[in-house]
């Protein structure tokens, strides 16, 4: 079942980690339709993953120019300027064909039917971000994720002129303890840790700095670990996605966005984060990680990673939605690291975005979340 190798990779947070890699080589390709499998998390949404379109949102009344990667709700309309380039990975994995009509709704394209989203937009859960202390060990990986493996690797923020550090594991039926002058250590399994239970990883330097003082900590950063009949299930389809025609950058978006369907976190940031190791990715790789990294309360991770995808897309004037959803992740960032006035210019630029695609419930929840940041709540 070992579909992975290890490696250390330096992030550009400047940690090294060991990372579990998944292969992203084209190995083959195949149109039959692949049903998805019981008790799996699909994305609640469709793929563009090749080609340029004109797209018509669920909710708006106009057409945007775009172009792959991006997400598709059931209701979407498109219109295909690349005869025989567009195509689309279907909710459940399913791969369509050349999309070849000059105007089709994605329900045409698509059978299998998710849940339908205006936009495809999500605001976060209303909590406050809140920023990364990088003098204390928080806690890298794992952090509010669920896990495929029982001996996971365990990560933390490197502190200066710490000599050592102490880890402790817990949780039901684990109370494991050690020591290393490392950042990270693997976790030893001599008791294994049990499937669908909650463990907190606390680390303490010698200096008596914790991860408990990291601001997210009362918000939960507990992990779990899968059970292996749900492991074996997710690993045959992420292998089903690798074995599918795609490039290195979609497979890896593919996967990722599966694994954080399935509540894997860590599993989708270490795909994403491999893959900007070795290629030249678009805008959506780093805004996936900013989100993923936000979902597990790295704030300042996340505001990295948005910037980078900023950088990318800044200068696309045709990719307006693309913009208002960096746009957000800045805004959100920005409010976890203290400053209201930059998250606030940021969430109105988004907003703007949105009023230009007539996407008005989507703009409405970025109007309370400001009403939010500006009353301090």
């Amino acid at each position: 079942m070992d579909r992975t190798s290890e490696t250390k990779i330096t992030t550009t947070q400047g940690k090294t980690m060991k990372k579990r890699i998944i292969t992203l080589g084209i190995i083959g390709f195949s149109l039959a339709m692949v049903l998805p499998v019981q008790g799996l998390n699909f994305p609640a949404f469709h793929f563009l993953f090749s080609g340029q379109v004109e797209l018509k949102r669920f909710g708006s009344n106009i057409f945007q120019k775009t172009q792959a990667p991006i997400k598709l709700n059931h209701q979407d309309l498109l219109r295909v300027s690349q005869p025989q380039k567009a195509r689309i990975l279907c909710f459940g994995h399913k791969l369509s064909p050349l999309i070849t009509e000059p105007e089709i709704a994605v329900k045409d394209v698509c059978i299998s039917r998710p849940e339908t989203r205006e936009g495809g937009f999500t605001i976060p859960e209303t909590r406050h971000p809140k920023s990364t202390d990088p003098t204390i060990p928080y806690i890298i990986s794992p952090r509010r994720t669920a896990l495929l493996t029982n001996r996971p690797t365990l990560i933390w923020n490197a502190v200066a002129e710490t000599d050592f550090y102490e880890v402790k594991l817990i949780g039901p039926g684990i109370n494991w303890k050690t020591q290393t002058d490392k950042n990270s250590i693997v976790y030893s399994g001599e008791k294994p840790l049990q499937t669908n239970a909650k463990y907190t990883l606390i680390i303490k330097t010698d200096k008596n700095k914790s991860s408990q003082n990291d601001r997210s900590f009362s918000d939960g950063i507990s992990f779990s670990v899968l059970p292996e009949e749900k492991v074996e299930e997710i690993e045959k389809t992420v292998q089903d996605l690798d074995n599918k025609e795609l490039t290195p950058e979609m497979k890896g978006l593919a996967i990722a966005y599966f694994y954080q369907g399935e509540n894997l976190k860590a599993e989708a940031i270490e795909v994403l984060e491999k893959l900007i190791q070795q290629e030249t990715v678009g805008a959506e790789v780093y805004r996936t990680l900013g989100e993923l990294y936000q979902e597990t309360s790295l704030n300042s991770w996340a505001k990295d990673r948005y910037e980078k995808a900023w950088e990318l897309i800044k200068n696309q004037t045709n990719e307006i939605e693309k913009q208002a959803l960096i746009q957000v992740g800045l805004g959100e960032t920005h409010w976890g690291e203290g400053d209201s006035e930059k998250a606030l210019e940021w969430l109105s630029l988004a907003k703007a975005n949105y009023e230009r695609l007539n996407l008005a419930e989507t703009s409405n929840k970025i109007e309370k979340r400001m009403e939010e940041i500006t009353t301090g709540n």
